[in-house]
């Protein structure tokens, strides 16, 4: 069975009023903000891994999750975080995900030749000159996957469920170039 592995999750929250970053700045432990730079506020948790990113409007960003637990467990100290510095949310924080990169691996060279064949035309780009590997939009599921010389593929898409399945069709389908 052909496993595949969740790489990122981008998610997103919405809060219900603007946010001071400046003074989240001095009060948010391990926060970095550099407005010259970019104008965002970012803290990165340690267990999960993510990163928050945290702007004016109250929005935050969170990214380099690997699983929807993670993104909750992050929600959870995000509004921890915004909580200890009297920033009250009424509201329970829900998350929106935006993206989901996940990859897989096949146990054979691929010919980006021989993949665009199998393919639909209209649904693929290749210059090997300008990238080294089939970049295929599929339509359902709605996801991007490029595909590489070495088996390696990977799947862009907005939901876990989509890309996981995307990225096991496509599997199934480049198994006729196995052996070749």
């Amino acid at each position: 069975m052909t496993e595949v592995a969740i790489e990122n999750i981008v998610s997103s929250i919405t809060l219900e009023s603007p946010l001071d970053l400046p003074h989240l700045a001095e009060t948010l432990p391990l926060a970095s903000y550099e407005p010259d730079d970019a104008p965002m506020l970012s803290v990165t948790l340690d267990d999960p891994k993510v990163a928050c990113l945290f702007f004016p409007t109250g929005k935050v960003i969170l990214t380099g999750a690997t699983s929807e637990e993670d993104i909750s467990k992050a929600t959870l100290q995000v509004r921890k975080l915004l909580n200890s510095n009297s920033i009250s949310l009424e509201k329970t924080l829900d998350f929106h995900i935006d993206h989901v990169v996940a990859s897989t691996q096949i146990d054979t060279k691929l010919d980006l030749e021989k993949v665009q064949t199998i393919l639909p035309t209209e649904h693929i780009q290749f210059d090997q000159e300008q990238f080294p590997g089939v970049i295929y939009t599929m339509e359902y599921p709605k996801t991007v996957i490029v595909v590489f010389t070495s088996g390696k593929l990977v799947g862009l898409g907005s939901k876990i469920t989509e890309v996981t399945q995307a990225l096991l069709q496509l599997t199934r389908d480049l198994s006729v170039l196995e052996g070749e």
